[in-house]
């Protein structure tokens, strides 16, 4: 399934690229953290706190942290802490499945 899936989470659709679903790494929750966070990025950079990916994604705020750190370490999402502030992300893949050029191998901009 190199095209993707396009899943439904809380009444919205969200389409994942096919390298994720083939990624034997990679649980349902984690599928479930990464599509709402593209979704919400767009291609950008930007703030996402734990407590908005649970609620939208029905899941406890423990494991989003566990899959927002799978996904940041499997190279899914770029991941830059703020202390005191939401953590920054940028998600990495293009539909094609391959790192855009706007995060590949740079760090994330802090805000």
């Amino acid at each position: 399934m190199n095209g993707g899936l396009i899943i439904m989470l809380k009444g919205g659709w969200y389409k994942v690229p096919g390298r994720i679903m083939n990624d034997p790494e990679i649980t349902k929750a984690d599928i479930m953290v990464f599509a709402y966070i593209a979704d919400r990025l767009k291609g950008s950079i930007g703030a996402v706190s734990v407590r908005s990916v649970a609620a939208a994604t029905e899941l406890s705020l423990r494991q989003c942290q566990i899959s927002l750190h799978r996904l940041s370490d499997r190279g899914y999402l770029q991941a830059q802490e703020r202390p005191g502030a939401c953590t920054l992300y940028a998600e990495t893949l293009t539909r094609s499945g391959r790192a855009t050029e706007a995060t590949e191998g740079k760090e994330v901009a802090g805000a």
